[in-house]
Formats: C-alpha cells, structure tokens, sequence
C-alpha cells in the first residue's frame, strides 16, 4: 500500500510547520477549467483547492480532471503541463513547470495508467499528482526549494498550459492494454475481497493519529508551548504508522476502503483548514520582522 503513503508524508511535512521546523505544503487552485493542447477537447479541471508539497524527493501537486469524452483508438495522451502562477494571474519568476509525462527526465509513470484508462473510458473523473520539472531545457532557474521559497509567498493559482497526444505504435498499444488490464484486475481483485483483518486494526490507529494531529496543532497554533513536548511523541507515531503503511496489504474490502477514504478526506480537509491559519500566522510574523530595524 505504497501509494498511501503519500498523504501521511504530506501532513507529516505540515506537522513540522506548525512546530516550527518549516512549511512544506501549500494550496492553491485552479485559474479555470480549460486545458490548452491537444487535450482541449478530452480534459477539463475540476475546480478545488489543489496542494503543492515537498515529498522529500519530488515538489509534487495535486489536481483532478474530469473526462469530455474517450480518446480515439490508437492515440494517447503524452504529456500535460501546468504552471504555477501569482494573485495576478501571471507566472511565479524563475518557476518551473509542473508535468505528467510519459518521457524525458521527469517521467510519471504511477499517473500515466490512470490517465491512459480514463481517456480510454472516456468518462469520470481521475485525481492525478504533478511533479515540478527542473529538467527541462529553457526551463526556471527555481530548484524544489526555492521554488517552495517563493510559492509559499506568491503562489495563488495554476493553469493547464501544454497538452499532448501521439499515436500509438503497435508495441505501445500492446503494452498500455497490459497494464488496462492489470489495472483492472488489480481493482477488481480488491473490491471483491472480504480484506485483510489487520487493515482494521492500522485504520484505527490512523484515525487516532488523525485526531491527535488536529489537537496538537490547535495546540501550537494557539501558542501553547507544550504543544513542542508532543511533537518527537507525534513524529514517532507517524514514522511507525508510515512503515505500517508501507508494509500493508493491498487486499482490502469496500467497506475498508471507504473508511480509509473518508479518513484521507479529514485529513485533507484538515490541512486545508490550518494551512489558511498558519499561513495568516506566518505572515504577520513576516510583517513583524520587517518592521524590525536591523
């Protein structure tokens, strides 16, 4: 259950901000609807409040399409790209771009399935994860930290800027109905399962990591200094639930899956909540220290 992870490792980035030790996520949303490229007429962005966070290894974003109509046969997509822009609609200087993409330095291969079946479905709607781009030629001068540096001050909204398609050659066909299909069977082999048992017990432990997350922010939000005594008990909380996690199985049921869901959406909404109290918190810090004659 790799792929679960991700959203711990977000909110654990956000737990070291509101202690202090440095805000690793944002949100911002989306400019409009409309996709530029190619894919015009296949994708539109769902409004929402999308997150930027720094994993670690990648500046990933968050974002959800919603599908016009199927794709023809024997052509994909190839790559979709978004930038990151400032209150006034214009792009963060030195930016790089944020891309999903089947080639080149920056591949995005866990999102590519999903956005290949659901052109293929040609219906629904599918959340998808952008990677920041720092390897494209004639791109920003902005590596991962810099570029949170400066999205953390000025980043407001995003925008589909580039899409394309290309025609599939017989081997690519071949190999994007494999992985259609183990897709498939990978979902259906997972909705149908009673579920493993110790799904329920690592589910309970999430929602009370959860809910302690949410006091202790409030907590360190607030003012209160014992809130920095609960934090390394937090942290090793959310180490041990990471690994936990990780090692899981994918055999779950619907009704796991539903609360596992339903958990990732407090969560999310959680952060969205505090990220506009921290945010207001650091700017007047901010305003504070530029009132401050050196």
């Amino acid at each position: 259950m790799k792929a679960n992870v991700i959203l711990l490792a977000v909110t654990t980035a956000f737990l070291m901000a509101s202690c202090g030790v440095g805000n690793k996520e944002l949100l911002v949303k989306n400019d409009s609807n409309e996709f530029s490229g190619a894919l015009r007429d296949y994708l539109e962005l769902v409004d929402g409040s999308y997150s930027i966070s720094d994993a670690g290894y990648d500046v990933i974003m968050t974002a959800k399409f919603k599908v016009l109509k199927p794709i023809e046969e024997g052509t994909a997509f190839n790559s979709i790209r978004a930038e990151v822009l400032d209150e006034g609609g214009m792009p963060i200087p030195g930016a790089n771009t944020f891309v999903i993409a089947k080639d080149g330095w920056t591949k995005t291969e866990s999102e590519n399935a999903k956005i290949d079946n659901a052109l293929t479905d040609g219906e629904g709607e599918v959340s998808v994860q952008f990677k920041y781009d720092t390897y494209s030629t004639g791109g920003g001068s902005l590596g991962d930290k810099d570029f949170m540096k400066s999205a953390k001050k000025k980043a407001y909204s995003f925008r589909i800027i580039s899409s394309e398609i290309e025609k599939e050659t017989s081997e690519q066909t071949a190999a994007s109905q494999s992985e259609s299909t183990n897709y498939s069977t990978e979902s259906a082999a997972t909705s149908s399962s009673a579920g493993d048992k110790s799904w329920d017990a690592l589910l309970v432990s999430y929602e009370k990591y959860i809910d302690q997350y949410i006091t202790l922010f409030k907590k360190a939000n607030a003012g209160d200094i014992s809130a920095m005594s609960e934090y390394p008990s937090m942290m090793a909380k959310a180490n041990d639930l990471q690994e936990k996690l990780i090692n899981a199985s994918d055999d779950m049921s619907i009704a796991q899956m539903n609360k596992f869901t339903k958990l990732q959406t407090k969560m999310l909404n959680a952060i969205g909540e505090m990220s506009t109290d921290l945010d207001a918190g650091l700017d007047d810090m901010t305003d504070a220290l530029d009132d401050i004659e050196w």
